[in-house]
């Protein structure tokens, strides 16, 4: 790793383990953690996980080979992760779920490992999802800044040339 920025090992950091937990918590039986009590696990969006390992990978190498483009590419998907467990998950939380097929489909994840209180329509994420979305929220902030480093890195030089 020499002669990488800070920023740049702070978001292979961030990066390595949000893949590390997404893969642990997605495909390993962990009970009331994820739901799931054993072989096989009950995962019916296998496809949409191998893809997101798959742009966490090749995330990881963008910034590790400082790749610009495909750093900027991969914050933006960091950044839609990060706006749809925003709205998924604490929108509701905060304003209440609004209509039964949001109760229920917050409800489904009540025997799963509950962190924050629940009062009225205000569901909270389960214990998975918030451990997934600190990671996501703090991979996608650190890459964020990586990108930046790395874009004016760029802008000097071309500048300066």
């Amino acid at each position: 790793m020499l002669g990488m920025t800070i920023a740049q090992r702070r978001s292979l950091w961030a990066l390595g383990l949000l893949f590390g937990y997404y893969a642990l918590d997605r495909w390993l039986p962990l009970g009331a953690w994820n739901g799931n009590a054993g072989f096989p696990v009950d995962n019916p969006q296998v496809g949409l996980d191998i893809i997101v390992l798959c742009v966490l990978v090749g995330l990881f190498a963008a910034v590790r080979y400082e790749v610009l483009p495909a750093m900027i590419a991969g914050t933006a998907l960091l950044g839609v992760w990060c706006y749809f467990h925003l709205a998924t998950w604490w929108w509701p939380y905060v304003r209440g779920v609004e209509s039964a097929g949001e109760l229920r489909f917050h409800v489904q994840l009540e025997n799963n490992i509950q962190l924050l209180p629940r009062w009225g329509r205000h569901i909270p994420p389960d214990g998975e999802h918030i451990a997934i979305d600190v990671l996501v929220f703090a991979a996608t902030a650190l890459t964020l800044i990586a990108t930046v480093v790395r874009a004016r890195r760029w802008l000097r030089r071309s500048h300066d040339a």
